[in-house]
């Protein structure tokens, strides 16, 4: 029962920090590592397997878009679409250099929870930096259909990075479109349609490596976080670059560091 009681916690946290530019994955493997122990490898992969409830709230939240851009692909027609084409590119360069990062990643075993602690804390660090940044900016003036190859490549390498715990993907993601000229909306929209197809990639690779023993409790949680993910996503993107969510990171991570290099 507490293993059942821990997950269902765990998928609201999912649920909920999923939308928000803090590195759910990050948070998740902290939990995992300090509280249940679990092996620093392990809890990263079994972060990410988590993120299968939020890949339904946002398919069934952006269903639309999801469907226009099947059609596009279906029907060969994805270099003519932009949020199309963005995908594409975007995803294969996302592809080509964060899976040997996730291999990397995967093959390390800490032994030490201060390490963990201490590297996820400035990975957090600069994940609220780079979010302090894009909470200045208040966006270009292109649009999603003139997005360029060279503007989806760079942002499809920048999310590879997201692999690692603590720096947030939709966070990285959305920086760099803004910074590269795109609005706001179309910023956000481009962001979260890549974390669609980018989560479908990896919970396929995890489930046919079958790197996660099945466990009911993992059902139990990947439902938790699909309910909450959905009835929160709408609220939480309205206030994604308008509130503070960096300082979250910054102080967090902060506090993770002095822990971490104090019990060195």
């Amino acid at each position: 029962m507490t293993d059942y009681l821990f997950y269902l916690l765990l998928g609201i946290i999912q649920g909920v920090l999923e939308w928000i530019p803090v590195s759910s994955e990050g948070f998740l493997t902290l939990i995992l590592t300090n509280i249940m122990h679990v092996d620093f490898s392990k809890a990263v992969e079994l972060s990410l397997f988590l993120h299968l409830g939020t890949l339904f709230s946002a398919l069934l939240y952006f269903r639309n878009d999801v469907i226009k851009v099947a059609r596009c692909f279906l029907t060969g027609n994805f270099l003519r679409d932009g949020l199309s084409r963005f995908l594409f590119f975007a995803t294969a360069s996302t592809v080509l250099a964060g899976l040997p990062l996730y291999i990397a990643v995967g093959s390390i075993s800490l032994a030490s929870l201060s390490i963990i602690n201490l590297a996820i804390g400035i990975l957090l660090i600069i994940t609220g930096l780079i979010q302090s940044i894009a909470n200045k900016i208040n966006g270009g003036s292109k649009p999603v259909d003139e997005v360029s190859t060279r503007d989806s490549i760079i942002t499809g390498l920048l999310q590879s990075l997201s692999v690692l715990p603590g720096i947030s993907r939709s966070g990285i993601t959305i920086a760099s479109l803004l910074m590269l000229g795109y609005k706001v909306f179309d910023a956000l929209k481009m962001s979260y349609m890549l974390g669609i197809i980018t989560t479908i990639l990896l919970e396929a690779w995890i489930i046919i490596h079958r790197s996660i023993i099945y466990n009911p409790a993992y059902v139990v949680s990947t439902a938790v976080s699909f309910i909450v993910g959905y009835l929160t996503i709408d609220v939480i993107l309205r206030l994604a670059l308008r509130a503070r969510f960096w300082i979250i990171c910054v102080i967090f991570g902060a506090m993770l560091v002095i822990s971490g290099i104090s019990n060195i």
